[in-house]
């Protein structure tokens, strides 16, 4: 849990940020073994609004409900598979898209 720019003392922009990250290889039997590799990112991200006076730039006084937290995950998976279809679409002649 963190913050966004931080007013001391005035206003903070509480923010959760979901980071997912992996490294993928696949072969391709099809062009003779043909190895891509590449690293695949995704990012979920839930702003909290505005907070008046905060103490300090790492808020915890603010947690996400369970489906908040979900929903933030769910958003980090589905950029980090548009990443990987993309990467699979540059790559393949057989991969639709």
């Amino acid at each position: 849990r963190g913050a966004k720019a931080n007013v001391p003392l005035v206003v903070g922009l509480p923010q959760t940020r979901a980071l997912l990250a992996a490294d993928i290889r696949i072969v391709d039997r099809r062009e003779n073994g043909k190895v891509v590799a590449f690293s695949l990112t995704g990012t979920g991200v839930q702003n909290q609004g505005v907070r008046m006076f905060p103490t300090s730039g790492d808020d915890r006084t603010s947690y996400l409900s369970a489906l908040d937290k979900e929903r933030i995950w769910t958003q980090a998976i589905q950029h980090m598979l548009t990443n990987l279809f993309a990467g699979m679409r540059e790559n393949f002649n057989w991969f639709p898209g």
